[in-house]
Formats: C-alpha cells, structure tokens, sequence
C-alpha cells in the first residue's frame, strides 16, 4: 500500500508513505515510494492510495458521537447506582459548567443491571436504587439537573429544575411526592411534569 498519507499510531514515527503486508502482519513502513519500490516484486499486489488517508481500523464498529461525548461533558451515571456515586459524578460535572447551565444525562444503573443479567434484573426490578433530588440540591443550586435512569423509567429533577419549570408548590402528574407531599425528584416517563422540564432546559453552551 503506497502513495497516501499513512498514520501508523506510533508515537515515534506516527507518519509514512505506505506499508508492505505479508498474510496477516505489517512487515515494512516506508517513509516514501522508493522504499516501497524495494518491497515490490513480480507478484506483489500494489494498492496506489492516490493521495488518500490510511490509518487502522477503529476498534469500536458503532458509536455516536454526540452521545459518547456527553457522557465526558455531561453527567454520566451508567456505573452509578447510589447516593455516593450519584455525588461524585454530579459534583465532577458542576465544576465545569458556568452558572445556570443545565445538567443533563445520567443513565444511572445500566451497569448494574447488565452485571445482574436479565433474569436476576428483572427479579430485583422492584428493589432498584430510587434517587432523590435532596441528595444534589446542595451540590447544584445553580445548576437545574434533568437525569435518566438508563433504561427510561424514572427521572430525577433538582429543585432548581422544578423550579425552572414551574413545578414548585404544584399538583403535577408524573412527580413522585413524600409523606409531606413535597416532591422527591422522581418523574414518570410521559407524563406533563416530564413534558414540562423538557420544555424548560436550556440549549447547552459551546
């Protein structure tokens, strides 16, 4: 493989012009065609890159981008599932946002489920970790928080999200409310208290 830009991931020579390969294994890099020229022989197969990029494969076959960068710029809870965890992760990403930036994500349990695997997950369905936004209200004054547990059944808001979209000292369907009938944090999937914190957040900054 020669005539394009290769990038061979070694730090101490990240750049060449072509590669020879022998069945399975890179056996030459060339720093340019003449090189190449002593690697080829009569039965040499030759792919001319004209000019193109060659680089290795990516080891991960499907991502999303935009979601794989959320979960290092925006609250990711995928290995969380207590109170403790919930902390560290919400206090990691409060020290990178300016004031009054929404906290988005979570997704909170996904490991824990996929460790139980599905038959002991469904069983402990009824027992799984339930949030509640007294946990990060101190954490977050400024910073209004709308996460998801991974699988989309429950929500938790903060206080300054509830109060962001009008929530506070309202009978809403879709907030979980404790002894006191103050809401916990807890919402339901498809409900108009959901409906009404998505509709508050803010677009995120660049």
């Amino acid at each position: 493989v020669r005539g394009g830009d290769v990038y061979t991931m070694d730090p101490a020579r990240p750049w060449a012009r072509g590669v020879a390969i022998s069945g399975d294994r890179i056996v030459a890099v060339f720093k340019d065609d003449a090189e190449a020229a002593a690697f080829t022989g009569t039965r040499t197969r030759v792919i001319d890159l004209a000019g193109r990029f060659l680089l290795p494969g990516f080891i991960d076959g499907h991502i999303h981008f935009n979601s794989a960068s959320a979960l290092i710029n925006d609250v990711n809870l995928m290995t969380v599932a207590d109170d403790s965890g919930l902390r560290k992760e919400v206090s990691r990403v409060a020290a990178m946002l300016a004031p009054g930036e929404w906290m988005t994500g979570g997704l909170w349990g996904a490991y824990e489920r996929w460790a139980l695997g599905a038959e002991k997950a469904d069983a402990a369905k009824g027992r799984r970790w339930t949030p509640d936004r007294k946990t990060i209200d101190d954490l977050t004054p400024r910073h209004p928080c709308l996460l998801s547990s991974f699988d989309g059944e429950l929500y938790l808001a903060n206080t300054a999200a509830l109060q962001a979209a009008g929530l506070i000292g309202r009978s809403v369907d879709g907030l979980d409310l404790d002894a006191s009938g103050r809401p916990t944090g807890i919402v339901r999937p498809g409900s108009p208290a959901l409906t009404a914190l998505r509709k508050a957040i803010a677009p995120k900054s660049h």
